[in-house]
């Protein structure tokens, strides 16, 4: 492992589109790309105490991402962004969108 650190911060939530939810969030990529490139990463972030939350950390968890730095807490559900087209113009639906952000360190 190359002797340097990544730190990654920012929120990780679900990407739902129609075919199904994909764990999300660029400090998420990042951080996986990083550390397969040898670098010590660590993400910094904040889940919620939901079957989202636990779902994402057990998905972070199996790709042996570094979670010192996620924080669980019990006031917002997870984050979740709703992608799809819709049948006018091909622009993504305006309703259904939610995104929470939430960032503890």
């Amino acid at each position: 492992m190359i002797d340097s650190k990544i730190y990654c911060f920012g929120e990780v939530l679900w990407d739902k589109f129609p075919s199904g939810k994909k764990p999300g969030g660029a400090p998420m990529n990042v951080a996986y790309h990083a550390k397969n490139l040898g670098l010590a990463s660590y993400l910094c972030s904040a889940i919620w105490n939901d079957d989202d939350g636990k779902e994402l950390l057990d998905f972070m968890n199996t790709r042996d991402l570094n979670t010192k730095y996620i924080s669980i807490l019990d006031e917002h559900p997870t984050g979740t962004v709703t992608s799809g087209r819709s049948c006018l113009g091909g622009r993504p639906p305006k309703s259904g969108v939610r995104v929470r952000v939430g960032l503890i360190v």
